[in-house]
């Protein structure tokens, strides 16, 4: 699906959606909520996913961003980037960078922020 596609198609939910120069990852402030979209749809990899390097990055500067410092963040994303889950279903397969990049403790399930 192309960008112009995928925007049209969800239009409601993007309207006041901040983009950063791409469909994802996105933010949306909903009074003193972030919601931030990330897509985990790997192509032609079968059913796990991965967010890659790029998005990653871009994640990770979206959580440094003021105005969404000050809210709680919400990530969305399709695939569970929890760790212990990855034998029963397809998870992420870059999971522990997208754990690290959202400062996610893998060993106690806290944020470290």
């Amino acid at each position: 699906m192309s960008a112009a596609e995928f925007l049209r198609h969800f239009k409601k939910l993007h309207e006041s959606a901040i983009f950063m120069d791409s469909p994802y990852p996105w933010v949306k402030f909903i009074g003193s909520v972030a919601l931030i979209g990330i897509d985990s749809a790997s192509k032609g990899s079968g059913a796990g996913g991965c967010i890659g390097n790029d998005q990653i990055q871009k994640i990770s500067d979206v959580l440094d961003r003021r105005d969404v410092k000050k809210r709680l963040s919400i990530l969305i994303l399709h695939h569970s980037p929890l760790t212990q889950t990855q034998k029963r279903l397809k998870g992420l397969k870059d999971s522990e960078r997208f754990l690290k990049a959202v400062s996610y403790d893998i060993v106690s399930g806290n944020s470290s922020s």
